[in-house]
């Protein structure tokens, strides 16, 4: 079964917790310019975002006309000119009022944009991945790409909901508040604009421990996320080995690089942030103190004195918004580049760009010309030279050592993997010049290791395929005398937790043999799907089996004597090699591989009877 998933460990285990290749991306100097590639992910919503450029420019106005009513009020303050108080005071309360609307509408709209973005960025990688063939997710913990799919798409969406634009607009801003600044009063405003050399030479200091920093934070989330995927899917081993301290123990120990890594990201943002603020605060004094004394000496007005303050605040105001957002825009360029670098991930089993159509009606002839496979390339194949013909409606029971093949040449018929040599042809057609969904609408496979989801036992039968009605599921139970079980359960309508964990594995492959043969494909492929079954369901699954692959070509990768004794042939693979081929009678007069094969199954078998009565 784990050469069918691609669950073998070939070229070393993962250490849990350890930085892994695919990190790589985290290592790397940030390349803004990736944020390009999300230009057409905002495409789709463009009146959405012309809706935020327009809503900006109606902010930045009422935000610039908010210090010149200022000033004006307080000057006709100065003059006692009451009907000029009154008249300004309620402009610049409109101001206001506007400037709330402004703010607010801009605010929703941007936030749509960022979830309806988010929304077809996480589908659009999700869907990618499930091209992905099993060799991806061998090098690719679950717990890292589920990281991808959620934080990192996250990220994205938060930097267009409420980072592209408006640090648009805050750049807007301050172009604009310049130009005023400097009509208004040219020293005053080369004194408040004395502050930008200062903050960038801040901003261009932090850069680089705050990118790096931001970088660990995310390396150490997406640990967190691996080794808890891991540990929890492994649960049960861990109880019966009574390993929870020492499980614990590990997991504290990736739980404090994050925490570390956190805390090192917090300190650079004390003193990022104050470092800004005093920046500009040393400004505002320079200009209250030439501002003050030209004031005094009547060269300007209290009222243009507090107006050039109040357009300093409102520069202030965005760059410190941007220092901010540099954080954002970290995170977002290493969130984008972890992204685009699963989806730059071209699927190592993909569809032809001309597929050829299967014939029909299918006959369900599988043949396999000069097959060789490795899992590794370079790496000792699984199947060396396999050449092996099954005729429509036949039933061949492949079987042999562990590690001899038997696996990996049914995941190649279902085309989970591709060969490197050698041809797999399903009714004499190339299985790599068709499409994979073709193949596999023809191709069934049920594994020992059934994998049931959370839901309803129907819809783990259907898959949720709007062709497969109640019927066409019940009839697939009753054939393979799974609706005693299901019954039993609660019907077809009963819910399964997460795994069905509280199902017997006899219970659970019984379902998993319903969903194979609910579509009526024309060939079966069972890796060992009995294994695991007591005999009293054995023996009525059996029943069921034979009858349903009558008319059925069926390949059956099974050890145990009542599966193999009903197959119409039998194929020996040793070493990745046919070794032997035939019917059980023959093979057995021969007295080679398949004879010792079944020797040694009776000799433990007799082995347990013993230890059942002792």
């Amino acid at each position: 079964m784990a050469e069918a998933t691609g669950g073998k460990a070939r070229g070393g285990e993962r250490q849990a917790g350890a930085v892994q290749p695919d990190d790589d991306a985290d290592l790397r100097p940030v390349d803004l310019q990736v944020a390009w590639r999300l230009l057409p992910f905002a495409r789709p919503h463009l009146r959405l975002v012309v809706l935020g450029l327009g809503l900006m420019l109606v902010v930045t106005a009422f935000g610039l006309l908010g210090p010149r009513l200022l000033g004006a009020t307080v000057d006709a303050i100065a003059a006692r000119d009451a009907d000029g108080v009154l008249r300004w005071t309620l402009l610049l309360g409109a101001s206001f009022v506007g400037l709330f609307l402004g703010r607010w509408a801009q605010g929703f709209a941007l936030g749509v944009l960022g979830q309806r973005i988010l929304y077809d960025l996480r589908v659009t990688l999700y869907e990618h991945l499930e091209r992905q063939a099993l060799s991806f997710f061998q090098r690719w913990p679950v717990g890292r790409l589920v990281t991808r799919v959620t934080g990192d798409v996250e990220a994205l969406a938060e930097l267009f909901s409420v980072g592209m634009i408006t640090i648009l607009s805050d750049v807007v801003t301050i172009v604009a508040v310049a130009g005023v600044l400097l009509w208004i009063d040219l020293e005053l405003a080369l004194l408040g604009l004395s502050a930008l050399p200062p903050l960038l030479c801040l901003v261009l200091v932090m850069r680089r421990p705050v990118r790096g920093a931001n970088r660990a934070v995310r390396r150490r989330v997406a640990e967190i996320a691996a080794f808890s995927h891991e540990r929890l899917q492994g649960v049960r081993v861990v109880r019966a080995c009574g390993a929870e301290a020492e499980d614990q123990a590990r997991f504290a120990a990736v739980d404090g690089a994050a925490v570390a890594a956190y805390d090192r990201r917090t300190h650079l943002d004390a003193l990022n942030n104050p470092g800004v603020y005093a920046i500009t605060a040393f400004a505002v004094a320079l200009v209250l103190w030439r501002g003050g004394e030209a004031a005094l000496a009547g060269r300007i007005s209290a009222g243009t004195l507090l107006e050039v303050i109040a357009y300093l605040n409102w520069l202030y105001m965005p760059i410190r918004d941007l220092a901010s957002k540099y954080t954002l825009l970290q995170q977002a360029a290493a969130s984008s580049e972890r992204i685009f670098e699963l989806l730059d991930h071209a699927p190592e089993v993909a569809d032809p760009a001309a597929p050829a159509a299967l014939p029909t009606p299918a006959r369900g002839e599988v043949e396999l010309r000069g097959v060789r496979f490795a899992y590794a390339p370079g790496g000792a194949p699984a199947l060396d030279g396999v050449s092996l013909r099954v005729a429509p409606g036949e039933t061949v029971a492949v079987v042999g050592a562990t590690g001899a093949g038997k696996s990996t040449l049914g995941s190649l018929v279902l085309r989970l993997w591709d060969p490197q040599a050698g041809q797999v042809l399903l009714d004499g057609v190339d299985v790599r010049a068709v499409r994979q969904a073709d193949v596999r609408r023809r191709v069934a496979l049920v594994l020992q290791d059934v994998f049931l989801f959370a839901g309803t036992i129907e819809e783990n039968i259907s898959l949720g395929d709007p062709a497969v009605d109640r019927a066409a599921v019940e009839r697939a139970a009753r054939a393979v005398a799974a609706d005693d079980v299901i019954a039993r359960l609660g019907g077809y309508d009963a819910v399964l937790g997460e795994r069905a964990a509280t199902l017997s594995q006899g219970e659970r492959q019984l379902i998993a043999f319903a969903r194979a043969l609910v579509r009526e494909p024309a060939v079966l492929i069972l890796d060992e799907a009995t294994a695991s079954i007591d005999p009293a369901t054995e023996a009525r699954l059996q029943a069921g089996v034979r009858a349903l692959v009558r008319g059925r070509t069926a390949i059956v990768i099974a050890h145990r004597l009542a599966t193999i004794q009903s197959a119409d042939r039998i194929v020996v693979l040793h070493a990745g090699r046919v070794a032997e081929e035939g019917p059980h009678a023959d093979l057995l007069a021969r007295g080679g591989l398949y004879a010792r094969l079944v020797e040694l199954q009776r000799l433990g078998h007799e082995r347990d009877d013993v230890a059942a009565t002792a």
